[in-house]
């Protein structure tokens, strides 16, 4: 999966963070999320579907761990361990993290190795009867079986006007071997039952071949 980075999606911050980028999980509090995306490539070809698995757990007060897991079932995937540490006082508005990720990364029936580092700034926000934040996150990837280095930015806006709906946009972009990608993902999620949201969204994907997606999920606060 060639995607990463860039400037803005759309979550919320408060109470509950989703995909914590700068944010550490409150110790023994977690978060999951499942989603699928089938996209479409146009001319007659077929389609494709990609999986997606996401968690993380504050096992410490400044120490949260995590697991994210891709697969589009034919051609590759991931499966990824990390860490994340705060870089910033824990008073500070704006906070700053680190993420250090090991895992291995598939190329058709091919298992190599991956490992991942970030650097995450994010800050909260209230306006009116309103929620956000705003994030942005930079990483660098080895892929062995690859020769050169990838590189990502991603930046995230989010904003919950009420506990029951998160408006949700992201631009996502890469860059490898002089090789550049994006994808825009505007999405919402609405409160389904419990602490679980359903979300819906649709994607256009450029990384060298143009396609649209439409991406279904669940998320889930424990």
């Amino acid at each position: 999966m060639r995607c990463a980075a860039a400037l803005i999606a759309i979550l919320t911050l408060l109470p509950q963070i989703l995909w914590a980028g700068a944010w550490l999980r409150e110790a023994g509090t977690g978060f999951a999320s499942v989603s699928g995306t089938l996209r479409s490539f146009g001319g007659g070809q077929p389609l494709a579907y990609d999986s997606s698995l996401f968690a993380e757990y504050g096992l410490r007060p400044r120490f949260t761990v995590g697991l994210d897991i891709n697969d589009n079932l034919t051609s590759g995937g991931h499966v990824m361990g990390f860490v994340r540490f705060p870089l910033s006082a824990p008073e500070r508005p704006l906070k700053l993290a680190l993420d250090l990720g090991i895992g291995g990364h598939r190329r058709d029936k091919t298992w190599f190795a991956h490992y991942k580092t970030a650097l995450s700034l994010g800050r909260g926000f209230a306006t009116g009867s309103a929620t956000g934040w705003v994030s942005v996150d930079a990483a660098v990837e080895l892929r062995k079986g690859d020769a050169d280095l990838l590189y990502k930015l991603d930046a995230t806006f989010g904003l919950s006007p009420s506990e029951r709906i998160k408006a949700m946009f992201s631009v996502e972009s890469y860059s490898t071997g002089g090789n550049f990608g994006w994808a825009v993902i505007p999405a919402i999620g609405m409160r389904a039952f419990g602490d679980r949201f359903l979300t819906a969204g649709f994607e256009i994907k450029d990384t060298g071949q143009r396609s649209y997606g439409l991406k279904l999920g669940i998320w889930h606060w424990f």
